[in-house]
């Protein structure tokens, strides 16, 4: 908490990301059947998902592996002048929605330095 305090508020750069799974379920013998198998047999980070039908923990957690995943909205949100101000950036074309974002990101911390992005699981 120490560490709040000696930030600017107008120096932080909140950002959330959404995504959706890539496709709304899995195909039996598919590509992408094959490799959620795989994934869940190899994967030991989260157990539960492990003991639930392919199809059932592919719904519920596929979102959350990019590989499994796509973006389709991240919002970006800045202090300025006491006034919360956001810009939400979306797209069935991921690409596209990366680039917007990549820009506006640019922006930002061309124009300021001390700049922090802050939001939660980010690094992930």
């Amino acid at each position: 908490m120490k560490l709040l305090k000696t930030i600017d508020l107008n120096d932080l750069v909140f950002i959330d990301i959404e995504t959706v799974r890539l496709t709304d379920s899995l195909e039996k013998d598919s590509d992408l059947y094959k490799s959620w198998e795989y994934k869940l047999r190899y994967t030991k980070e989260n157990e539960d998902i492990e003991n639930k039908p392919l199809e059932i923990s592919y719904k519920q957690k596929a979102a959350l592996y990019a590989e499994f995943g796509k973006i389709i909205c991240i919002t970006i949100g800045k202090i300025q002048d006491d006034k919360i101000k956001i810009k939400s950036f979306y797209s069935s074309d991921e690409k596209e929605l990366l680039l917007g974002f990549s820009k506006a990101v640019d922006a930002i911390l061309s124009s300021n330095k001390k700049a922090i992005l802050c939001g939660h699981a980010i690094k992930g």
